[in-house]
């Protein structure tokens, strides 16, 4: 048993000592070759030694004058090996392609003595191991002439033996269970929508146990209960049945055993048939038609050879399904902070124009935004509010939702929605807070003040032609017998300077060039202080409820997810500060400092914004937007609201496993030997694999998972040596 294990294998050990422990562990090979020079040690490979550089020495005393490697389209390796003057042939492989080619079995220990060979034996004891999620390997041995070696010997050797030649040794069975972030990332996917769907090349019986303890189809059935298909079976399926057979299959199963390379591409090509949009994953050179025919075909960047990274569209770095998931995850997240910078910068770019707009239909008598107020407003504020939703991290019921449809827009019925709705309240908060501190003052009417007296402009332009027929005289120029008092200091202005009113400006003299307009009123600038203050507060308040896209904002999430938000509100509130109190920059921005009366109306409108839109957000969908179906607007559905999908038009991903995406972490593969007269030994079959069942409807617990990922990410690809 051990020499079948040793020679026929590709593998080597090396020793690992750390502290007070020392381990085994792969140099090089597949992890299952490693495991099975475990066993070799064990079963006395080394003699009384087990030192790694035994299986070195004895392969050197028994050379190897040729091989067939593994492939799996013949699914075993042999070699040939000198030994004291014979050649001796070692095979292993999978079970149901080793017995039928096996004449008779090895009686107890010696290799000299043999039996008939007892096939339902060791198909049963292959069929319950496998049942257990154990990888199942056959053992056998055969002495050869020496003249049928050459070096270009293949699989047909063996396959197209005239007759079974071959010696039974016994079965080996190594447990290779999946990695427990992968079974968590199965379960994460699950309840994201995603379709998990096994395609590998193990027994039937142990893909399904695999399956079951990763949560691809449902633990609690028997194996006979669960829909699986074996390559075989398939192709057969495909020759009767054709293309459609399998189109009306391939949903239905989610565990495809014993599959050839041919095979991966007609499910993948069924899948797109059908309307699905399917990923694969494979790491060697017969995946790679499959990796290209997928829509997104992911290669292994460890295990993974040349010819898979070129014929896949991304490549996974640490050969961990978890980045999968995890990428997934990445993938929305960044989808909804899009969604979120659509959703804030439309209604708020909106909001500035209509408050100019709706100043002129409600014939205010000037505008409550200047437009160097609504340039900084676009180039500051809404880029300091862009940034902090940009660096939003992941809502935590982000991989509760269903895959989007495919063909989503960005710019939907709710972003239109939005910008109705959101515009609206920041429109009617800004022109009433500008209406209401104009009305806080006298009514002056329309005119400037001239060092520190009010000048009207109506009176000014009735004097005016009075005062060009009296520039020549000596004296104040005539005015309106009715003319206010506080319009006198602006016509002594206007003798002294030689200036008079003209086409809405001051000239110097009948003919002379424009001079500057006299400086604004300042109850003209408070208002419009009042108005741009809160424009940015009401955009403050928008943007922190845009935070989240389909949970209420009123949560202490706000103040811990994401300090970049509050960063932000620092940097912007300050801003706002700085420019309506700084005397210089208050006239270039036409502001003039505000009472704490104002800046309570500013806030509390603020707050009044928050709470509307978050009311909107979370009972709009149950309440307001039928009732705006029935007066025949057709808004946004919760399936379309960015980020959720329609029922009928579900997408699942494809995502095949193989064992270099849910191998087993280091050190926890163990391998099993059975022969005939040491099947019911303790350290046997008896111990069945451990029946973990992901608990996929517990919420809390799978956020819990996802966060997990995101914090402790696995870096591990190494399926490990195993031990015996």
């Amino acid at each position: 048993m051990f020499e079948g294990s040793v020679l026929c294998n590709d593998a080597t050990l090396k020793k690992i000592t750390g502290g007070h422990t020392t381990r085994h562990d792969k140099d090089a090979g597949v992890p299952t070759e490693a495991a099975l020079c475990t066993l070799g040690l064990k079963l006395g490979c080394g003699g009384s030694s087990r030192e790694p550089d035994q299986i070195l020495q004895y392969r050197k005393r028994k050379p190897r004058k040729a091989a067939v490697p593994f492939a799996s389209e013949h699914k075993f390796m042999c070699s040939f090996h000198a030994d004291g003057g014979e050649i001796v042939c070692h095979v292993k492989g999978a079970p149901d392609r080793l017995i039928p080619r096996c004449k008779d079995q090895v009686m107890g220990d010696n290799l000299s003595t043999t039996e008939a060979l007892v096939v339902k034996f060791w198909e049963d004891k292959a069929s319950d191991m496998s049942a257990q999620g154990l990888r199942v390997l056959a053992v056998a041995r055969a002495i050869v002439p020496e003249s049928d070696i050459n070096d270009d010997m293949n699989a047909d050797y063996l396959i197209k033996a005239p007759a079974p030649f071959l010696t039974l040794l016994g079965l080996v069975a190594i447990l290779d269970p999946p990695r427990e972030d992968a079974i968590r990332a199965c379960s994460v996917a699950k309840l994201a929508g995603i379709q998990v769907k096994m395609i590998t090349g193990d027994h039937p019986e142990t893909a399904t146990a695999i399956a079951k303890q990763l949560g691809i189809v449902n633990p609690g059935l028997e194996n006979h209960q669960i829909v699986k298909i074996a390559g075989p079976d398939l192709d057969q399926m495909l020759e009767q049945g054709g293309e459609e057979a399998l189109d009306k299959f391939v949903m239905s199963c989610n565990v495809f055993a014993r599959a050839s390379p041919q095979n991966k591409i007609s499910i993948v090509k069924s899948l797109k048939r059908v309307g699905q949009i399917p990923s694969m994953t494979g790491d060697g050179v017969n995946d790679a038609p499959a990796l290209a025919a997928a829509d997104i075909g992911v290669a292994m960047g460890i295990t993974g050879t040349d010819v898979s990274k070129e014929a896949a569209k991304m490549v996974l770095a640490d050969d961990n399904f978890s980045t999968i998931i995890l990428a997934v995850r990445e993938g929305r997240r960044v989808w909804d902070n899009l969604v979120k910078i659509l959703l804030y910068n439309m209604p708020v770019n909106f909001a500035q124009g209509l408050s100019v707009f709706f100043s002129y239909i409600l014939s205010l008598d000037t505008v409550p935004l200047t437009a160097i107020q609504v340039l900084y407003i676009n180039m500051v504020t809404s880029v300091t509010m862009g940034l902090m939703l940009a660096m939003e991290p992941a809502e935590p019921s982000i991989m509760e939702r269903p895959p989007r449809r495919r063909g989503k827009r960005l710019f939907g019925r709710m972003v239109a929605w939005k910008c109705v709705y959101v515009c609206a309240l920041i429109v009617i908060c800004v022109l009433a807070v500008f209406i209401y501190q104009l009305g806080r003052e006298p009514e002056l009417g329309s005119g400037c003040l001239f060092k520190g007296r009010w000048v009207d402009d109506k009176c000014v332009k009735e004097c005016a032609p009075l005062s060009l027929r009296a520039s020549n005289d000596v004296g104040m120029p005539e005015v309106r017998k009715d003319c206010p008092a506080n319009c006198l200091e602006g016509h002594k202005y206007m003798f002294e300077n030689k200036k008079h009113y003209f086409n809405d400006t001051w000239v110097d003299g009948p003919s002379s060039r424009r001079s500057k307009l006299p400086p604004q009123c300042d109850r003209v600038k408070k208002a419009r202080a009042g108005a741009f203050n809160m424009l940015v507060f009401a955009e403050i308040a928008y943007a922190l409820n845009c935070r989240y896209l389909d949970q209420s904002s009123w949560t202490m999430r706000q103040f811990n997810e994401n300090k970049w938000a509050w960063v932000a509100i620092a940097v912007t509130v300050s801003l706002q500060v700085f420019l309506t109190y700084t005397p210089d920059v208050q006239d270039v921005f036409s502001n003039k400092g505000i009472d704490g009366t104002l800046w309570a109306m500013i806030l509390g409108l603020s707050v009044l914004v928050f709470i509307l839109i978050d009311l909107e957000k979370t009972y709009g969908p149950k309440f307001l937007l039928p009732i705006l179906r029935g007066w025949g607007l057709f808004l946004p559905t919760p399936a379309e609201n960015g980020f959720e999908q329609e029922q009928n038009h579900s997408d699942v991903w494809l995502l095949a496993t193989n064992a270099s995406v849910t191998g087993m972490p280091s050190g926890m593969s163990r391998s099993r030997s059975i022969s005939r007269h040491a099947s019911r030994e303790p350290s046997g079959i008896d111990h069945p694999v451990s029946q973990h069942r992901p608990d996929d409807a517990i919420k809390d617990r799978l956020n819990h998972q996802i966060r997990t990922f995101s914090r402790h990410p696995s870096n591990s690809s190494d399926k490990g040596a195993g031990r015996v």
